[in-house]
């Protein structure tokens, strides 16, 4: 599972955003200028079972796609890509990184997500950020890896929008201070993390994009405010602009499937909007 798309709760839409441009819906059509329409879909990088049992509407628009894309393609190489580029030099070690008390803490915290100790050491630190923010695991198939198997299944070619190293540059460009308080702030926000989760996978089921900002809204103002704006910039807004454009030869053939986290879609920087001021026209479908 690619630890670096699991997040579905650390980014806000700029304030103010209209609800034109966070509307309820999940699965939207896409027409262009000609070709068969198009399907965007947010997915929640989840493994909860009800977010496995697909809709009829996601279905049918999937089995009359004649491709699939979605953020990254997971497959063998991009998992070992991600292993290696996740993995402190041998030279260090993250326990030396960290005061005994958070150490404590982690080790106790990974172990739930089936990590042992001499693993742990070796993480970088953003990556333990990042798979802490992730729930504890159900089966291990994210509804992102069962969406892409799924299509292929079904015989439709598989493209991806980014690299595992694009992907990686968000938090390996961060500085190793910079790092390490992302993963402080994430151990003082663990005790609130599975009700957070919760409430976006209730809003996600319900559609609602908006419900899903306003809880993001809330877990992105704690901590620093400056650094927060930089990184969720990098995070979401960049990414948008980078999906939006590679996502234009699938687009332009027409009868592509993209599916791409549910924060992706919403705000003013977000693809519905981003797709719309392109000239696409866009339609809910569920």
């Amino acid at each position: 599972m690619l630890a670096l798309v699991l997040l579905p709760a650390l980014w806000a839409a700029p304030a103010g955003a209209s609800a034109h441009c966070s509307p309820k819906g999940v699965l939207w059509e896409i027409r262009g200028a000609a070709g068969p329409p198009s399907y965007l879909l947010g997915t929640m990088h989840s493994d909860d079972p009800r977010l496995l049992e697909l809709p009829d509407p996601l279905v049918s628009a999937l089995r009359d796609a004649r491709s699939f894309t979605m953020e990254v393609v997971i497959d063998p190489s991009a998992l070992a890509r991600l292993s290696q580029r996740m993995t402190l030099p041998a030279d260090e070690s993250l326990q030396r990184m960290l005061d005994a008390g958070d150490w404590q803490r982690l080790v106790g915290a990974m172990q739930r997500r089936r990590v042992p100790e001499p693993a742990l050491r070796r993480m970088q630190p953003w990556a333990v950020a990042m798979a802490l923010s992730m729930p504890e695991q159900f089966s291990g198939l994210a509804l992102d890896l069962y969406l892409q198997q799924y299509a292929q299944s079904l015989g439709k070619p598989v493209h991806g929008l980014e690299s595992v190293d694009e992907q990686v540059a968000i938090f390996d460009g961060l500085s190793r201070a910079e790092q390490l308080a992302l993963l402080r702030t994430t151990l003082v926000q663990l005790p609130q993390l599975p009700r957070l989760i919760e409430a976006l996978t209730e809003a996600y089921l319900s559609r609602d994009l908006a419900a899903m900002q306003a809880l993001t809204e809330a877990q992105v103002a704690i901590g620093d405010a400056r650094f927060n704006q930089r990184f969720m910039q990098r995070l979401v807004g960049q990414r948008n602009l980078r999906m939006l454009r590679r996502m234009q030869p699938r687009l332009r053939e027409g009868g592509t499937f993209v599916a791409v986290g549910a924060l992706h879609l919403p705000g003013t920087q977000g693809l519905l909007c981003l797709l719309r001021e392109q000239g696409y026209r866009l339609k809910r479908v569920y």
